[in-house]
């Protein structure tokens, strides 16, 4: 996308201090935002809940990054496609319901998050008219169009939510959050201190516990948090993604400590994951 627009991208990362136990413990600097924009900027892009480390932004937080586009004559691409999977009763707040912002703010949904269904390749997004004639012709483009047979049954699960299962995201949403809860307990336990997730499936924990002597080669190029996902697997069998993959260049020393996990998987690879995670065990020194 970038490449077929010439654009230039700018990156501000979400920054913490010490060591977050919680992903609301993340926060994003606004004078950095404002900083990064030009008379060149047109776009925001803000990513809520955010993947990576799971953080729910507050109204007050979206509130001033939508000043900020107001202010500077932007639009905001939402990439809300964890929407329904926020926690401990914290709500999620769409961009384009604040004051001013609908007519600026392109929102992006998901049928894989919402339904489970990741392989379908299927979502949504939704703008005003003259936004989305846009889309369509960069749509039609570029991928063409969209699996019809998905479409279709993504619109046949929300009738049937609408219709005969309105708890459905309420259930949904608990049903992640026991998952969410039985990992991060899990890798606790392994000196693998988790930082909670506020949203999304994906916990992110702080790895140094095990001595660097255990998983780091000084003469590998590879990153801190990608030799130690790398000897996760080899040695305990148990995958986890390095989360610097996720940074630009400049920024990518923020997830050198961290691995990310997932906990939308059923009980029973969870179960076996808490087994073969006992082993980190015997890398610790007592």
């Amino acid at each position: 996308m970038e490449a077929i627009a010439h654009a230039v991208c700018k990156y501000v990362p979400l920054r913490f201090s010490g060591q977050p136990r919680s992903s609301g413990e993340y926060k994003l600097d606004l004078e950095e935002v404002e900083r990064a924009i030009t008379t060149k900027t047109k776009l925001i892009v803000v990513n809520n809940p955010q993947n990576v480390p799971g953080k729910v932004y507050s109204l007050q937080e979206l509130d001033a990054i939508a000043t900020l586009a107001k202010k500077h004559n932007l639009y905001v691409l939402a990439d809300e496609v964890y929407e329904a999977m926020t926690y401990d009763g914290i709500q999620h707040t769409r961009m384009a319901s604040l004051p001013g912002m609908w007519n600026r703010t392109i929102t992006l949904g998901s049928a894989g998050k919402s339904f489970s269904v990741t392989g379908w390749k299927t979502g949504w997004a939704i703008a005003p008219p003259e936004i989305a004639s846009a889309l369509w012709t960069m749509h039609q483009n570029t991928t063409f169009c969209s699996n019809a047979p998905m479409q279709e049954a993504i619109a046949v699960g929300f009738e049937r939510i609408m219709d005969l299962e309105p708890d459905y995201f309420d259930k949904f949403r608990a049903e992640f959050e026991g998952r969410r809860n039985r990992l991060c307990a899990i890798l606790d336990k392994v000196h693998l201190r988790p930082i909670v997730p506020q949203g999304s499936y994906f916990v992110l924990a702080d790895f140094t516990a095990i001595p660097e002597s255990v998983y780091l080669d000084p003469s590998d190029s590879a990153t801190k948090d990608h030799q130690f996902c790398r000897w996760l697997v080899k040695e305990i069998g148990v995958a986890a993604i390095p989360p610097s993959a996720f940074y630009s260049k400049e920024n990518a020393s923020l997830g050198s400590n961290l691995a990310r996990f997932c906990f939308c998987k059923s009980d029973k690879t969870l179960e076996e994951a808490e087994k073969r995670l006992q082993k980190i065990l015997e890398y610790i020194p007592s």
